[in-house]
C-alpha cells in the first residue's frame, strides 16, 4: 500500500461563507492534514510566523487589506523548522 503525502494549507478569506466552502472542498480530497483559515493580513501574517504551509489560498481583495502585498510579505519568509 503507497502512503499518500498530506499537505498544510492556509486559506486566506475574509468571507467566511467562501472560506468554509473551500475548506469543505479541500476536505473532501484527503490530501491535506491540516487546513488553517485566517481572514486578515494580520492574522495571516501571525499564522506563517509560526508555521510553513505547503499551500496557500489568498484572496487579493480583502476587506481592509491588500492581499497582494501580502504576497510580498510571504514569499521572502524563511522556512520555519
Amino acid at each position: 500500500r503507497i502512503a499518500m503525502q498530506t499537505y498544510r494549507c492556509l486559506i486566506v478569506e475574509d468571507s467566511e461563507p467562501t472560506a468554509l466552502l473551500l475548506k469543505e472542498y479541500l476536505n473532501g480530497l484527503s490530501m491535506f492534514y491540516e487546513i488553517t483559515t485566517c481572514a486578515t493580513y494580520a492574522e495571516a501574517v501571525n499564522t506563517l510566523l509560526c508555521q510553513p504551509y505547503d499551500l496557500i489560498f489568498l484572496d487579493v481583495e480583502l476587506n481592509t487589506d491588500n492581499g497582494l502585498e501580502l504576497l510580498r510579505v510571504i514569499r521572502p519568509l524563511p522556512p520555519v523548522v
